[in-house]
């Protein structure tokens, strides 16, 4: 009886060294960094629904179904990563048509968009499965989308809800 307690015990300990050695870790070393998790949550093509700016200017008529991609060849911790705006009508307003940007101090929500003309625009957006809102305050000359030639000040705060594609 004394052997069999002994061998039940070492058969106890071997499974439980076995069993312990194949939990946690980790998955070796698979982990997304926090960037690379929010960029394939924002990475795509989204569709813009609505648009709140400046003034009392009809935006989304302006704006509404044009589309965002954010995109980049090959995800990079600092970028940048790129994006491409296109709306359906000529249209004057804070984004170029494409561009730039990275993440900002909080990766979960603030991204900064790199403008040609050397301007900073930071920006705070939330992001689900489906819907990503950008959100930021924007000075300066608008930028012409879609071949436009006009220019008008597009000063002011700037909201644009975004569906997923």
């Amino acid at each position: 009886m004394k052997h069999l307690a002994r061998l039940l015990s070492l058969i106890v300990l071997v499974s439980a060294g076995i069993f312990f050695a194949n939990c946690g870790g980790g998955g070796g070393g698979d982990e997304k960094s926090e960037k690379e998790v929010q960029y394939n949550k924002l990475e795509g093509t989204w569709v813009v629904t609505d648009v709140t700016g400046p003034g009392a200017h009809d935006w989304d008529a302006d704006f509404v179904d044009g589309t965002i991609n954010l995109t980049v060849e090959n995800f990079s911790e600092n970028g940048p990563y790129t994006y491409v705006f296109t709306v359906v009508e000529d249209v004057q307003g804070p984004w170029e048509d494409s561009g730039e940007w990275t993440f900002g101090s909080n990766p979960e929500t603030d991204m900064v968009r790199h403008d040609s003309d050397d301007t900073d625009v930071n920006m705070d957006y939330t992001v689900t499965d489906d819907q990503l809102t950008i959100s930021f305050d924007y000075t300066g000359t608008g930028w012409a989308i879609s071949g436009s030639g006009r220019t008008q000040s597009v000063d002011g705060d700037w909201t644009f809800v975004f569906e997923k594609q």
